[in-house]
């Protein structure tokens, strides 16, 4: 950048007083600077934090307005526990026919 060049600039020049006077300056100037640039960056900061709170609510509404459906579908598609049960007592079945093969 810029600043950075004259940096490097000021690394060069050998007397003392003069590269404090430019220090000087250009101290000076980066506080004018930043101060003629302090509510365009405050605004910018707002700017960004509501896109931030943007992205938050797209989020939400994105969850609100599918969870409805997805409720609907579980309730819907819903195993049958008896079918389950029924399936349960089959594997109790055929575990006991398993071990009255393994006694013998």
């Amino acid at each position: 950048s810029y600043f950075n060049a004259i940096d490097e600039h000021l690394k060069s020049i050998k007397d003392s007083a003069i590269k404090e006077e430019i220090h000087k300056i250009l101290v000076e100037n980066i506080k004018q600077y930043n101060q003629s640039i302090a509510k365009d960056t405050t605004i910018l900061n707002l700017i960004s934090k509501n896109n931030e709170h943007i992205a938050d609510l797209h989020i939400l509404l994105r969850i609100v307005s599918t969870l409805p459906l997805m409720q609907k579908y579980q309730k819907e598609n819903h195993p049958n526990s008896k079918s389950m049960e029924e399936f349960s007592e089959h594997q109790k079945t055929t575990i006991k026919s398993i071990d009255s093969l393994l006694t013998k």
